[in-house]
């Protein structure tokens, strides 16, 4: 990461010491002053400084969630490490330091459920309707998974290599992948998701082929969240949990991470 001057550098906490934040738009957040806020506030804005920096800005946060109850934290963790493999092996297989694709992943626990042990019935753990005589349980919620990945070099779609080639087969029958569908950068996004898509689909068992498992946004400017704008929305929405350091760890994959976050 690019070291900002003293000078600046000491301007920055300034502001951030009298706003709360640097990067945040206005807000009527009505939890600005609580510590949790505050701590949660404080981390995006040097996550974001850290993307800022390196020039590696999170242009497509890919959700991937599970056909099947997965509550075992270490198998996202390989599952993570497999969808890594699987990126390099599509866009940059022979390992290019211009073409590297950074990769942060964020796990995501779902709402604990009410459960019965004589039947197969599941229910949210706010529906306290349960008969006081019956044999309920909480079930710990499973988890899914957010990844942050940045903007792919055009020149790999300019020059595809075999990878790309074949899945582009595979989607559009052809190995040719046509110029005109690259133009412009939004045509290169569209190129981009269809590629993840297939791949994930294909080279990864725990994703369903027939199953809505995989969600790819884009950041642009209309992307909102909690008053952050663009890609650092998306960097807010995946870290909506790490308000304390005990759902840093949980969420934050650090094992198969580019960013690094100090706790």
């Amino acid at each position: 990461m690019q070291k900002l001057n003293s000078k600046r550098s000491n301007y920055r906490q300034y502001i951030q010491r009298r706003c709360g934040n640097i990067h945040r738009t206005e807000s009527n957040d009505k939890h600005h002053k609580k510590n949790w806020k505050k701590n949660l506030t404080i981390l995006r804005e040097n996550i974001i400084d850290q993307y800022q920096y390196n020039m590696k800005k999170p242009r497509y946060m890919v959700t991937r969630t599970y056909y099947y109850y997965e509550p075992d934290r270490n198998k996202i963790l390989m599952h993570n490490d497999r969808v890594n493999r699987v990126i390099d092996d599509l866009f940059n297989p022979r390992g290019y330091d211009e073409y590297h694709v950074s990769k942060d992943h964020f796990i995501e626990r779902h709402r604990p459920t009410l459960a019965r042990n004589s039947e197969d019935e599941v229910r949210t753990i706010d529906e306290v309707d349960a008969h006081e005589n019956e044999d309920w349980y909480i079930k710990e919620g499973g988890f899914h998974n957010h990844l942050l990945l940045p903007d792919i070099d055009e020149k790999v779609l300019q020059k595809p290599n075999s990878s790309i080639r074949r899945r582009w087969k595979e989607i559009t029958g052809s190995k040719h992948l046509d110029p005109d569908l690259i133009k412009t950068e939004s045509d290169r996004i569209k190129v981009v998701k269809k590629l993840l898509e297939k791949t994930f689909h294909e080279r990864c068992y725990f994703v369903s082929k027939g199953e809505p498992c995989i969600d790819i946004i884009d950041a642009n400017d209309k992307y909102n969240y909690d008053d952050y704008q663009g890609w650092k929305g998306l960097v807010a929405y995946c870290t909506k949990k790490m308000y304390n350091p005990d759902m840093m760890l949980e969420v934050f994959d650090n094992q198969n991470s580019t960013l690094t976050i100090k706790r």
